[in-house]
């Protein structure tokens, strides 16, 4: 006769995992401090009649088990039974009663002790924050340690009246910067329940701090001359500006080139009146905020594969005219034994390539080629690098400028 598997009737081990999945959800201390609690009541696999009578001493043993289940788990029966054993009494449902012999069942007394002492101290300080508290405790509880502290940040802020400064400067108990980065996006969450709306920033940033009104870190373009003779501020032969300051870099700027790769960037040829910029990938975004000047020429090169793409289409966002240099087919079948493969395409639609990007970009997203293919800037031959330079394939060139032409040999 088949005999019942482990699983078939419900264990006492198995609710209280059934509760402990419900604490670490949030719900059961979610309910208890926004005083929605009520006792809770879980039914149970039990033993069916026919099973009653096909495995007795199953059945008894199943129900011993409960008989020493957690004294917090109350035992709710029903009658089972027929013809065959008549009715018996056994367990049909659980019950728990209070919160306490929940907490006392789960381990978590202290825990919940913690949160409701982090209450009361906030409803002292900050009591616009107890019903976001009450809401998600479990995040207040991760954050036990810095709460205070972090309390401490938030009512600096709320009540800072002075010109904006950087977040070293905020002076409060137990606050450091460390703190204030580790604990960023809690302490956004935060500033957003207390400050007016007229304090926040939402279009700011990153950093998050310049959403509430902190000097920001500045943002750095990297770029260095590529023409000898074209000399950067401060005689600097490479050189990090802020990218509010950087329109002054350009003023005897012809032409700019944007890479992503920072050894290529570094290993660039001479070419006349040309600067190099370090775009950093996703980050060339932040070239957007500079003004460009029209007889500027910017081209672009970045890794051939989709992420390049979507670089170069994010890139124009900012600057419409950036043309792309060894962006293209020829480029990337050349360098068959050079591929590589891209752990995660992109997926977006991009709007802003050309018909021939656009064309490239679907071929590699319908791997076209070979599955997920990539080219990485630094595997392109260096000397398919000097020689489109070399020959004056800019994005705009026609023909070839002699005098115009970057030099197939070393960079300055």
């Amino acid at each position: 006769m088949k005999r019942p598997t482990a699983r078939t009737w419900t264990e006492p081990a198995e609710v209280v995992a059934r509760l402990r999945r419900r604490w670490e959800g949030g719900s059961l201390l979610r309910d208890h401090l926004e005083q929605r609690w009520a006792p809770l009541e879980l039914p149970l696999r039990a033993p069916s009649a026919r099973e009653l009578a096909d495995h007795w001493a199953e059945v008894g043993e199943w129900v011993s088990r409960w008989r020493t289940a957690p004294a917090a788990l109350r035992v709710l029966k029903a009658a089972v039974g027929g013809r065959v054993v008549g009715a018996n009494q056994l367990p049909s449902r659980v019950r728990v009663d209070s919160p306490a012999e929940l907490w006392a069942l789960l381990g978590v007394a202290a825990e919940v002790r913690t949160v409701e002492a982090l209450l009361d101290r906030t409803a002292t300080v900050l009591p616009e924050l107890l019903d976001w508290m009450r809401a998600n405790p479990l995040r207040v509880l991760a954050a036990a340690e810095p709460w205070p502290a972090l309390l401490a940040a938030v009512v600096w802020i709320r009540d800072y009246e002075g010109a904006p400064v950087h977040i070293r400067q905020l002076d409060a108990p137990g606050v450091h910067t460390k703190l204030l980065n580790a604990h960023s996006g809690l302490l956004a969450v935060l500033l957003r329940e207390v400050l007016p709306p007229e304090r926040i920033d939402e279009a700011a940033g990153p950093p998050w701090e310049a959403r509430f009104g902190f000097r920001a870190k500045p943002r750095l373009v990297r770029s260095r001359s590529l023409d000898p003779g074209l000399g950067l501020p401060g005689g600097f032969s490479d050189l990090s500006v802020p990218v509010a300051e950087f329109h002054r870099v350009l003023a005897d700027v012809r032409r700019v080139l944007i890479v992503e790769n920072e050894v290529t960037f570094l290993a660039l040829p001479r070419c006349p009146g040309t600067l190099a910029v370090f775009g950093s990938g996703y980050r060339v975004g932040t070239l957007g905020a500079v003004p460009w000047p029209d007889d500027v020429e910017v081209a672009s090169w970045g890794d051939l594969d989709t992420h390049g793409f979507a670089i170069l289409d994010t890139l124009r966002a900012h600057v419409p005219g950036v043309r792309s240099l060894l962006m293209d087919r020829a480029t990337l079948l050349v360098h068959r034994d050079r591929w590589g493969r891209e752990p995660k395409q992109a997926r977006a639609d991009l709007r802003r390539l050309t018909r021939q990007e656009a064309q490239l970009y679907a071929d590699l997203r319908g791997d076209v080629f070979a599955p997920s293919v990539r080219l990485e800037q630094e595997h392109v031959a260096f000397g398919a690098v000097e020689g489109a330079l070399a020959r004056g394939h800019w994005p705009t060139s026609a023909t070839p400028d002699p005098r115009t032409a970057c030099r197939a040999a070393g960079g300055p």
